[in-house]
């Protein structure tokens, strides 16, 4: 009589399935499907499954799935020794082929076999199948970096013809389609995918509401508030952004210099291409002049740059270098050019980051003339302390304790939160009643970050005000 054979016990394996957004042909259920029926044919038990779903293969950055994947591994509490996935791209597109070797090795030194389940070859060490396997993973990368090629002239040529070629649209502006034969289109709002195919977009006129704060948002920068002060007034009645958000300081600075608003699409400022991006020179862009409506005259457009110009926080260096190019300019310098030169910061400006204008020309190397040293002599040096008092309303005690409330409301504290909160005192007047924005922190009990800590410790911040020396007292609460 035959001795009954005994049943040999499946081996536990994990499954690991990715789809990008490059294809649908590689669904998750699709390779979920092939994976279990890779198993069954060959005895494994799929015990658990490492998912990454609408994410790109080119690096592991944004790949949590396969992070967690390799952190079982290499911690040692996996428990399966196997993982199963569906083809050599799956388990990534990496540029550097040795990376996606650089893993699978990781996991085969740790007792896990990685196991491609739709490949003509078995994954077992042979010439052959390392052979094969190197050559599919060059073969995924190429494909990844001539889809992005392709998709990247596939934009420009839209943006060529004033299409709008992909991405929200500016405020104020939404995306439309072009008529249909019965003269109808579609407008989209922000988050709404264009479903009609074959149907181009372009961008039209969003709400008039938004239409008239884009305006308002130039006449004030063309009268000269900063940027700062605009999203403090727009603030005021809550007329929140299309995103829903606040308005900052940066999210008006991107409104004040978006050339869109002047009819003008402009596209290719930077390009991204394989998960880098990078700034490309202006002669790469692409400028189509009334590709959209248009909601400010050029005239409004320019006044806001120039007062725009002025307001951007330059080093030491990068002040004196923009005034020898308008000494350069002009052949000479005085208090006028600064004014005038839209380049050039103001007379103000270098009197509060170098003491008075005799300093900042020693700073140059220009020589003034007789009746500009005779005019220089009698403007008082600017001193940015012993000034008055801010007429600020609220004491310090109550300033400290609205910026605690706030900071116990949003989680954390930073400069463009504070100069956008209605109800508290500008960065120059917090400054003047505590020393300085370091003393403001550690009273309201904050620890800045890194970054709040490399700015706090250049030595003259953004606002104009100089740090407060030693020896000086601070404002007592």
């Amino acid at each position: 009589m035959d001795t009954p054979t005994a049943s040999v016990a499946p081996v536990r394996a994990a499954a690991y399935i990715r789809m990008s957004t490059e294809s649908q042909n590689y669904s998750l259920e699709h390779q979920e499907a092939a994976i279990a029926a890779y198993a069954l044919a060959r005895g494994f038990q799929v015990v658990s499954t490492y998912a990454d779903g609408g994410i790109s293969g080119l690096t592991l950055q944004k790949r949590e799935g396969l992070k967690r994947l390799l952190s079982d591994v290499l911690a040692g509490t996996a428990d399966f020794s196997a993982i199963l996935t569906y083809d050599v791209s799956r388990w990534g597109r990496f540029q550097d082929v040795d990376e996606s070797a650089h893993y699978e090795f990781l996991c085969r030194q740790a007792g896990v076999q990685v196991e491609y389940c739709a490949e003509a070859f078995k994954n077992d060490g042979t010439m052959v199948a390392t052979l094969l396997k190197s050559i599919k993973r060059v073969m995924a990368a190429e494909k990844s970096r001539e889809l992005s090629d392709h998709i990247t002239h596939a934009k420009r040529r839209m943006a060529l013809k004033g299409y709008w070629p992909g991405g929200s649209a500016p405020f104020g502006m939404r995306r439309v389609t072009e008529p249909d034969v019965d003269g109808m289109h579609e407008t989209f709002d922000s988050g709404q995918a264009n479903g009609l195919k074959g149907r181009r977009v372009r961008l039209g006129l969003g709400p008039q509401e938004e239409v008239s704060i884009v305006g308002a948002i130039f006449r004030m920068a063309a009268r000269g508030k900063s940027p700062n002060k605009i999203a403090r007034a727009l603030n005021v009645g809550k007329p929140r952004s299309h995103h829903g958000k606040d308005w900052t300081r940066p999210r008006v600075r991107d409104v004040l210099q978006n050339e869109v608003y002047l009819g003008t699409r402009v596209y290719g400022r930077a390009r991204t291409r394989l998960g880098s991006r990078w700034a490309q020179p202006r002669s790469e862009w692409i400028s189509v002049p009334d590709a959209c409506p248009a909601i400010i005259s050029l005239a409004t457009f320019r006044a806001a740059q120039r007062a725009l110009a002025r307001r951007i926080y330059l080093t030491d260096e990068q002040m004196i270098d923009r005034l020898r190019m308008a000494w350069k300019k002009h052949g000479k310098l005085s208090g006028a050019i600064m004014t005038k030169d839209p380049g050039t910061p103001g007379p103000s400006a270098y009197c509060r980051r170098f003491g008075n204008l005799e300093t900042t020309y020693e700073r140059v190397g220009y020589t003034q003339t007789t009746r500009q040293a005779a005019l220089t002599a009698q403007i008082a040096p600017h001193r940015v302390r012993g000034r008055p008092q801010s007429t600020f309303p609220l004491t310090n005690e109550e300033i400290i304790a609205r910026l605690r409330t706030l900071r116990e409301e949003e989680g954390f504290l930073d400069i463009d939160l504070i100069e956008v909160t209605p109800g508290l005192p500008t960065l120059n007047t917090l400054v003047r009643r505590f020393g300085s924005l370091t003393r403001v922190y550690e009273l309201v009990g904050h620890e800045p970050t890194a970054r709040q800590r490399a700015r706090l410790g250049k030595r003259t911040d953004e606002f104009g005000c100089a740090p407060r020396r030693a020896s000086e007292p601070t404002s007592p609460l």
